[in-house]
């Protein structure tokens, strides 16, 4: 599927077959087509090229209405005319629902995101998470093939971000229903999600499930918008079957995940934060990555606290997970350490421009 807006590309090609019952995020940065395509699925948009199929139907050239598909927004877009219960009766109105139906249907719409007790009031005496409650139970009340969210949640305060995020994956696997949901916040995404699928200029850099997504990013870009960590630029020195050695700035490099780089060419590693550990020598018998370092800025959040390394012969820096360390000692900016990544937790791309 493609889409264009005269000579500029929103999405560029997007081929994802999404099961029954699944759950697919569309995560990325600002820009990068998610909500396009959503809204091409949901069909306010036409796709330039490419078919849509629900449930072995083509659908691309079919308006909303005929699409029984159900759609959540970050704005809750309810009707403030209306009361609840008339908000949520609209989409089985418009579409032919005899009236004894839809009283019971709208009933066990708002039972199912607890809202029973609100069908007379109108949205403006609703909070914010009441209105995206009910915005869901109106999604839902017409029993579609497949629900979209975009961004629904973004509008809320934390606590009662991750209260619905929870409350919408729950029902959605007690229902069954396929949905997929847009988001920017990388973290939703992997709470949220059976696969998600990293977007970037319009194309999906990597699909998959989200412990996937995370330690094996197959992408430069995927590894840098998931989660954190560090790259080190290098040059493949040697190859075989069951390693390679890489030269970097800061230390010769033994990696023995699989990787295509031929000797002389030029890559990027990357590695996580609580890969990088502190140890007391170069541990040179350990295949990997070491280095000294010196702690330049801790950064205490909760659960983790996160340093960022200065190495001699690098403006970057390397970010390490001292959450356990620090338990122990908190150390002091300044401090020197020697870091060892192993090798199995090295991952390999191409440099940049590659």
């Amino acid at each position: 599927m493609r889409k264009s807006y005269g000579t500029t590309l929103a999405v560029e090609h997007i081929d994802l077959d999404i099961a029954k019952g699944e759950f697919v995020s569309l995560l990325g940065p600002s820009g990068c087509g998610k909500s396009t395509t959503l809204m091409m699925v949901a069909g306010f948009e036409v796709p330039t090229a490419g078919e849509i199929h629900i449930r072995d139907r083509r659908v691309d050239a079919l308006p909303p209405e005929k699409r029984r598909i159900g759609m959540m927004f970050q704005s809750y877009a309810l009707f403030p005319h209306m009361n609840v219960t008339a908000n949520v009766e609209y989409g089985l109105r418009m579409r032919g629902v005899p009236k004894a139906e839809r009283g019971p249907r709208v009933q066990r719409a708002l039972d199912l995101v607890h809202m029973q007790g609100f069908a007379d009031r109108a949205p403006r005496q609703l909070s914010g998470g009441q209105q995206q409650r009910v915005a869901l139970a109106r999604a839902l009340v017409t029993e579609p093939d497949i629900l979209l969210l975009d961004e629904p949640f973004s509008a809320l305060d934390r606590k009662l971000r991750e209260e619905l995020q929870r409350e919408v994956r729950d029902l959605q696997r007690k229902l069954g229903i396929t949905t997929i949901f847009v988001t920017h916040d990388q973290e939703e995404a992997l709470l949220m999600s059976d696969r998600v699928a990293v977007m970037n200029e319009g194309r999906v850099e990597q699909c998959t499930r989200p412990q996937n997504l995370y330690g094996a990013p197959a992408t430069s870009f995927v590894a840098k918008f998931i989660g954190r960590g560090s790259f080190v630029d290098g040059t493949v020195r040697e190859r075989s079957a069951t390693q390679s050695l890489i030269d970097t700035a800061i230390g010769q490099a033994t990696i023995t995940r699989p990787q295509e780089a031929a000797p002389g060419a030029q890559v990027r590693i990357f590695f996580r934060p609580e890969h990088a550990r502190l140890v007391e020598s170069t541990a040179a018998a350990e295949p990997g990555l070491s280095f000294p370092a010196t702690l330049r800025s801790l950064y205490f959040q909760g659960a983790t606290t996160m340093a960022e390394m200065k190495v001699e012969v690098s403006e970057e820096p390397i970010v390490v997970d001292l959450s356990e360390r620090s338990q122990l000692h908190t150390p002091a900016e300044g401090d020197r350490f020697t870091i060892h990544v192993p090798a199995t937790r090295i991952h390999v791309f191409p440099a940049m421009g590659e």
